[in-house]
């Protein structure tokens, strides 16, 4: 995970550790990491999901726009994106993408229009979709994040040589001799087949990243592959060779994204740019620094540490001081929710604004009333 901090969480640890009331419960024999590394990870958890209100943490410097990687077709488009549709599939794996909790927000754009300005449109960011058949040219899409097992498991991933009588997707399949043509270019979307798979024997999940002909006969899968991790985000991930195409080995834990339609055949081809909030940096060890964490904010999580330290106390005297609504633990929560606030205080988009009273007079020098409460007449 890159980083934005120069903070280290042993510093942070002997820090607390110097304090009297604090030093019982971090010098725990036998053991120099915990419990320093459960109270870190807790919050920097509740600094990045939110405390028990639910309330949504949605950081700028905690933001990705999500890319796959390698970029396959996406290579030669300024900007970069996350994927493009393909004709009457709904579902679409991202390679190399690890690192989701939340969709934040997703735009598609009109990536073959060749007129100024191209078409820019906001997708309707969802918790869930549910798959669907009936394949439209929509300019109105909804789009989710899912684990690319999950959609395995729901039938959005092909198999190599399978029939569509055979196939839960109703995508074509590619087989020996199947062409898959570039979507980049003048004209309407080409109707490629599905561009990701399961092995049929092993059970491992590939995306397509390089476009052309597939093979006489099925690809030589390999039994294990590699792939990016959480704990390995740089490992090189699996390809194999099918004819002029590549196939590149999925995280199974890894995500993708569902839109609420499948697109029609022959249709635009839309690229779709999701922003994802991330997942929270997991501490395995004291000398990491706070990743993400901007500097500027490194002291909301050393107040955070502190008051975890005070709750982890044996002394009921300190632990009291964290708990309850009034404790430590409670006020640094509500601090985190201030500085949402503050760093989110400019007006938001995407929400219904009005833009005059409720109540405005319109030609008409009427009082309202109860039995008559709209002006104008």
């Amino acid at each position: 995970m890159a980083t934005n901090s120069s903070v280290k969480l042993r510093d942070i640890a002997e820090a607390a550790l110097r304090r009297s009331d604090l030093a019982p419960q971090l010098a725990v024999a036998g053991s120099s990491l915990q419990p320093a590394l459960d109270i870190a990870n807790e919050v920097m958890n509740a600094m990045i999901r939110g405390g028990p209100d639910g309330q949504r943490m949605n950081w700028k410097w905690n933001r990705q726009c999500c890319v796959p990687s390698p970029l396959g077709p996406l290579a030669g488009i300024g900007g970069f994106g996350t994927f493009l549709t393909n004709a009457f599939q709904q579902d679409y794996a991202v390679p190399g993408l690890i690192n989701v909790d939340w969709l934040e927000e997703a735009t598609y754009v009109n990536i073959n229009q060749a007129t100024q300005p191209k078409q820019i449109l906001w997708a309707d960011p969802k918790r869930n979709l549910s798959r669907e058949y009936i394949s439209t040219g929509t300019l109105s899409w909804k789009v989710c994040f899912l684990p690319n097992y999950y959609m395995a498991q729901e039938g959005g991933f092909g198999v190599w040589g399978q029939t569509l009588q055979q196939s839960l997707s109703g995508v074509t399949m590619p087989g020996p001799g199947v062409v898959y043509t570039v979507p980049l270019g003048a004209g309407e979307a080409p109707n490629n087949p599905i561009t990701q798979i399961q092995d049929a024997t092993y059970g491992n999940l590939y995306a397509l990243t390089t476009y052309g002909t597939c093979g006489t006969t099925t690809p030589a899968f390999p039994s294990t592959v590699t792939y990016p991790t959480l704990t390995n985000p740089t490992q090189a991930a699996t390809t194999v060779t099918d004819g002029t195409c590549v196939w590149t080995a999925l995280n199974p834990n890894g995500f993708g994204f569902r839109l609420h339609t499948p697109p029609a055949g022959n249709s635009v081809v839309w690229l779709f740019q999701c922003v994802t909030q991330m997942m929270p940096q997991v501490f395995t060890s004291l000398n990491q620094t706070l990743g993400l964490l901007p500097d500027s904010f490194a002291h909301f999580f050393r107040t955070g540490f502190i008051a975890k330290c005070t709750e982890y106390s044996s002394d009921p005297k300190v632990r009291a001081k964290a708990l309850g609504p009034q404790g430590l633990w409670a006020m640094w929560q509500q601090a985190l929710r201030l500085a949402v606030i503050a760093d989110c205080r400019e007006q938001e988009d995407q929400v219904i604004v009005p833009t005059g009273p409720q109540m405005q007079q319109v030609g008409t020098l009427w009082t309202p009333s109860p039995a008559y409460p709209f002006q104008g007449g």
